[in-house]
């Protein structure tokens, strides 16, 4: 069996993120479904602060932090009382709090949006008829393909190009990563 595909290789980035308050505090959790950890930091009686991990740009790795309105204020149990965890496998961490005399579990189901994708993501160029010319196809978050053949040029034609929309020609049950 060859690993040596599978064999992590870590690469220094050094510091990636600001301090937002003592060690105590942090979660790296995902809380948009974007499959990104985002830093979020807890004060002693439960508010939270965050900041969202946007994709970095081109040039590097590094995270770009972009504060979120929160919506969970202090609710005056102890930090250590309060979890992360995806409740409803939305691929959101929701917010729970565990008391610790009863170990009764209350939760806040994380229902928000977010920017979980870029413009541009999903698209894939390929030449899907033959004719040698790459066409465009759009694939969703969920696995759906959405297809464009590519006409060629036409000074006619918006733009000066011409796309045969093929519309919706494969639905998935998947996310887009899994899709090949």
């Amino acid at each position: 069996m060859n690993l040596g595909d599978e064999t992590p290789l870590f690469e220094a980035l050094g510091e990636i993120a600001p301090g937002i308050g003592d060690r105590a505090g942090v979660h790296l959790v995902d809380l948009n479904g974007d499959g990104r950890a985002d830093y979020v930091w807890l004060d002693p009686i439960g508010l939270v602060l965050i900041l969202i991990n946007h994709r970095g740009t081109s040039q590097g790795l590094v995270p770009i932090w972009v504060p979120a309105n929160n919506q969970m204020a202090g609710l005056g149990v102890p930090r250590e009382h309060v979890f992360f965890l995806d409740l409803n496998g939305d691929k959101k961490s929701d917010y729970a709090i565990i008391n610790t005399t009863q170990g009764a579990l209350s939760v806040w189901v994380n229902v928000g949006g977010g920017s979980a994708w870029h413009i541009g993501d999903g698209v894939v160029f390929a030449d899907f008829d033959g004719d040698g010319r790459d066409d465009y196809a759009f694939i969703s978050i969920n696995g759906a393909i959405e297809l464009g053949l590519n006409g060629g040029p036409d000074p006619a034609a918006a733009n000066g190009w011409v796309w045969i929309t093929q519309g919706l020609v494969a639905d998935a049950e998947t996310t887009r990563h899994n899709v090949q």
